[in-house]
């Protein structure tokens, strides 16, 4: 029930791609979706060059300093924390990059799964990069800096989910996923899928 009270608040069908104007209320009302990582991520200094509008503009700056934060919409949340999970359609995950040292946001990026067919080599996932300010989609679709970058991530749906771990997420639930148990025992194992 929570899922669609949640997609319904922010006027969307679950098996429908945003509009522009959607897409950027869900920036703007990020705090209404489950915020994964509880304390901001340090971004490492190659993607912080690459996750960058100026990227398209002039070549990244490798030595880009960043920490960022993810917000995902309820059928996103819980993959996130599984190595081998696949993202339904109409899953939604933006990332607010922040400055280092200040904390300012300096842009937002994310995807959206679509409909099976829309992108396959990425999986389907539409990438989209908004504005510090959340008003202005600067670039949005298929975008090859996005996916080269997400290919490597294929087994888990393409989404790194590098910053997953044990958390407590903003709407209250405990994540506690099997893969990143400690086991303990001389015939215990965790057995990956």
């Amino acid at each position: 029930m929570r899922v669609f009270l949640c997609i319904i608040s922010l006027g969307l069908p679950l098996d429908a791609a945003p509009t522009d104007e959607e897409l950027l209320a869900f920036v703007k009302n990020r705090a209404d979706l489950e915020r994964v990582t509880p304390q901001q991520v340090d971004m490492p200094n190659a993607v912080a060059a690459r996750c960058s509008i100026d990227a398209i503009l002039q070549p990244p700056n490798p030595h880009t300093a960043a920490k960022f934060h993810v917000f995902a919409n309820d059928p996103a949340a819980l993959p996130i924390f599984d190595p081998w999970a696949k993202f339904p359609e109409g899953s939604f995950i933006v990332k607010e990059k922040l400055g280092r040292d200040d904390g300012k946001t300096q842009l937002f990026t994310g995807m959206w799964k679509r409909e099976k067919g829309y992108f396959p080599e990425c999986g389907d996932w539409e990438f989209f990069t908004v504005d510090a300010a959340g008003d202005k989609i600067v670039e949005r679709g298929k975008i090859a800096r996005c996916a080269k970058c997400h290919e490597e991530y294929e087994q888990g749906d393409h989404v790194s989910k590098i910053y997953a771990s044990a958390a407590q997420l903003s709407g209250g639930r405990i994540i506690l996923h099997a893969s990143t148990a400690k086991v303990h025992g001389k015939k215990l194992q965790y057995e990956p899928q």
